[in-house]
């Protein structure tokens, strides 16, 4: 009995992540409202029936993606803790652009897509897509904050309004690119973030030059 209790918890748990997988792909190509609990469920090729035990709604299944999608960001801005916080988070946003041009620059961003998309009467929805933009600007946060203990940003910014800024700022290239069907919007956000916004100060190390400085 035990054994079969297993086998049906790892059916469920299998068709579970199938639908998951399923709407991802569904909501990221097709978009929340392109998309219909039918297309998910044909696609995963799993039984109708068995969408509703696992999600009560396409909504709920909706913010249990871009939970995903989030946490995906989250992860991709990991890195060795002796590295170069503004290195990191370059490359953090070029494997991103890298990743756009793998889609022909045509799907665009998943929280940017339902920011544009969701109604103002999917409230829950709407919410949960401010919590997401919230969430990928203080994860921005957290490595500018590294970037600042190590001097590599003045002590007068921001962190938390310099990611807001930096977020926005590449959602509008992220728009652009899937319009223009390029990285050029892209390789604009690149040059003005990290040439010039974010561009280490020149920190001098010899003692004499400050004194000089000072006089």
């Amino acid at each position: 009995m035990a054994k079969r209790a297993l086998t049906s918890a790892t059916k469920k748990s299998d068709t579970r992540e199938k639908i998951l997988q399923a709407a991802f792909k569904a909501f990221h190509e097709k978009g929340y409202n392109g998309t219909s609990i039918q297309d998910i469920i044909e696609a995963a090729k799993v039984p109708k029936a068995s969408s509703y035990n696992h999600f009560k709604s396409k909504q709920q299944l909706a913010i249990e993606v871009l939970d995903l999608y989030v946490k995906i960001v989250q992860e991709s801005m990991q890195g060795p803790e002796e590295a170069s916080p503004i290195e990191l988070l370059r490359i953090y946003f070029e494997q991103s652009i890298h990743q756009h041009k793998e889609w022909g620059f045509e799907t665009g961003c998943m929280i940017g897509n339902f920011a544009a998309e969701i109604s103002n009467s999917e409230k829950v929805l709407r919410a949960f897509v401010v919590r997401a933009f919230d969430s990928w600007a203080k994860a921005i946060e957290d490595v500018l904050a590294k970037a600042q203990d190590k001097g590599e940003l003045p002590a007068t910014q921001s962190p938390k309004e310099l990611a807001s800024y930096i977020l926005n700022s590449y959602h509008g290239a992220v728009l652009r690119g899937k319009l223009t069907r390029d990285r050029i919007p892209y390789d604009q956000f690149l040059t003005n973030t990290f040439d010039y916004l974010l561009k280490p100060a020149e920190v001098s190390h010899n003692p004499r030059a400050k004194l000089k400085k000072k006089r």
